[in-house]
C-alpha cells in the first residue's frame, strides 16, 4: 500500500512534534519522554471518543504504549489473528503474551 501526498505530510508533521516533544529520537535525551507523549494521546483521544464518538487507531510495537489500549488485535502476515483488552491477551498466552513479556524482559 503506497501512501498519499497527504498522509506522507501528516506523518511527517506528527514525527517532527514527537521528535519535539520527547526531547530527541525515541526520547532517548529525556526517560519516559515518549511513554508521557502516547499517554497525553490516549488522553486526548478517549476525551475525542467521548464527545464526538471518534475512534483512534494506534499502531505500535512498544507495549508499554499498545497496553494503554481498550481493544488490541495482533497481526500475523496481515492478519488479526487475536483480539482483545490486554488482560484477556495475557490471559490467553498466545503471540501478544509472548512478545510481551519477551519486550518486558529487556527491561528487568
Amino acid at each position: 500500500m503506497a501512501a498519499s501526498a497527504g498522509s506522507t505530510s501528516a506523518w511527517s508533521v506528527t514525527k517532527s512534534l514527537c521528535f519535539e516533544d520527547c526531547g530527541g529520537v525515541g526520547a532517548g535525551a529525556r526517560p519516559g519522554g515518549l511513554c508521557e507523549l502516547f499517554e497525553r494521546y490516549a488522553r486526548a483521544a478517549r476525551q475525542s471518543a467521548a464527545s464526538t464518538g471518534a475512534i483512534t487507531l494506534l499502531v505500535s510495537h512498544r507495549f508499554p504504549t499498545v497496553r494503554m489500549a481498550d481493544f488490541i488485535a495482533v497481526l500475523v502476515d496481515g492478519h488479526v489473528t487475536e483480539f482483545g483488552s490486554h488482560a484477556e491477551l495475557i490471559e490467553k498466552r498466545g503471540t501478544y503474551a509472548e512478545l510481551f513479556h519477551l519486550q518486558a524482559g529487556a527491561y528487568v
